[in-house]
């Protein structure tokens, strides 16, 4: 079996529960929803996708070459808000990606406003090609997001598109 886990990776709530099915003998890969570093309770112990466009020091020198061509009366809240853009729509295209080369089982989101979304627009590009997906929600996911105008349709989305949902 390989399961593909799309899930904050510095998290102990993400080591821990992913910690829990590492002798299974399966095949696990996880691609961060956020640029963090692996957390050390799952080094050597999974596959770690690790995005090259969501790296900290990549958008740092990403920022540092918009700005300077930046319009300075333009301020750098728009560069800011551009980069996050491309940080977004790259990791995208690159989940696809990943999801075709490693061809896996199932992949279970872990938390739903980053994870989720993310597979969420994935899966809707992939079509039939998408492999049986988990929605796992943290905290206030539903309860709170689902109550938020901005958040209402995406959260619902989400919860429409998966296979399996747990909480």
């Amino acid at each position: 079996m390989r399961i593909l886990f799309v899930a904050f990776p510095s998290s102990v709530h993400t080591a821990r529960w992913i910690s829990q099915i590492t002798d299974q003998g399966w095949d696990i890969h996880l691609v961060p929803s956020t640029p963090e570093p692996l957390h050390p309770l799952l080094k050597d112990k999974i596959t770690f996708h690790e995005d090259s466009y969501l790296r900290p020091a990549a958008a740092k020198r990403l920022a540092i070459k918009i700005l300077a061509h930046w319009p300075h009366h333009r301020g750098s809240g728009h560069a800011r808000r551009m980069i996050e853009r491309l940080n977004r729509d790259t990791s995208d295209y690159w989940l696809d990606s990943i999801i075709r080369k490693i061809k896996p089982d199932i992949v279970h989101s872990m938390e739903i406003q980053h994870a989720g979304y993310l597979t969420l627009d994935t899966k809707e590009r992939m079509g039939d090609s998408f492999p049986t997906w988990i929605v796992g929600n943290w905290g206030s996911d539903v309860y709170l997001f689902s109550r938020l105008a901005e958040h209402r349709d995406r959260v619902q989305k989400v919860l429409e598109a998966c296979d399996y949902y747990e909480c």
